[in-house]
């Protein structure tokens, strides 16, 4: 009879380890990806604009609050890496619920 707590483990280790993996995989693919596939940035209030190595722009503008040229840049890679649908439908999940507190 096997020792299904062995099993159990092993299992357990082996996701661990691919997790892991593919976790860090992922994240220097998309680091590569973003790096060098930029080819200029435009900063132009209130729209951040990425012109890409494969020769498409992401726009991205703000509205209704201070213009972030970072924020816009990290706005335009999520852009292009998700797709526009995708990455406003899980911002907007995961900060619908968000209330900006102010400093007292």
């Amino acid at each position: 009879m096997y020792n299904l707590m062995k099993i159990d483990d092993a299992f357990k280790k082996a996701l661990n380890a691919y997790t892991r993996y593919d976790v860090m995989s992922t994240n220097k693919l998309c680091a590569a990806r973003c790096c060098n596939e930029i080819k200029k940035v435009v900063f132009h209030d209130p729209a951040t604009i990425v012109y890409w190595n494969d020769g498409t722009k992401t726009v991205v503008k703000s509205h209704g609050e201070r213009f972030d040229p970072e924020k816009g840049l990290a706005m335009a890679i999520v852009k292009y890496l998700g797709g526009d649908h995708y990455y406003k439908q899980i911002i907007k999940k995961w900060t619908s619920h968000f209330e900006e507190v102010e400093d007292a």
